[in-house]
């Protein structure tokens, strides 16, 4: 009975982003969240910021037609949450609207080749100093 080829991580075509030229995937986002950080050091902020611009980026990497199906998604979801029976909750979800749009126009414009999708992140503390990590892959086209 033949054997069967066990994959694993050194047989995988796994090449590290360092050697394709790319940032890392939690730079780029710090990046595209620089305009809307008011306190450097505040990891809950960052803990709210990164959520965002992840939905941001992986929407900006869609066709015209499904980016904009997405942002209404995203807008509808954010009146449901909060109730669409006041102005303050409409008026939330229309800033939250415009921040994720200009978050798409910024990773279009930033980044416009890098196709990595971010999925996951992570902000690790060691006393006052803390890192981001973010997961990302590479789907394939369609």
């Amino acid at each position: 009975m033949p054997k069967k080829k066990v994959t694993t991580r050194q047989t995988l075509p796994f090449r590290h982003i360092a050697t394709l030229g790319l940032l890392p995937m939690s730079e780029c986002l710090m990046q595209l969240i620089e305009p809307f950080r008011e306190d450097r050091s505040d990891k809950n902020e960052l803990n709210t910021l990164i959520p965002v611009a992840i939905i941001a980026w992986n929407t900006a990497m869609l066709p015209e037609q499904e980016q904009q199906e997405m942002l209404e998604k995203f807008a509808g979801e954010q009146l449901n949450q909060k109730g669409a029976d006041s102005d303050e909750n409409r008026a939330d979800a229309t800033f939250f609207l415009s921040v994720i749009q200009e978050l798409c126009q910024r990773k279009k414009e930033m980044f416009p080749d890098d196709i990595r999708h971010p999925i996951n992140f992570k902000i690790l503390t060691r006393g006052a100093d803390w890192r981001l990590e973010v997961q990302s892959a590479i789907y394939p086209e369609k």
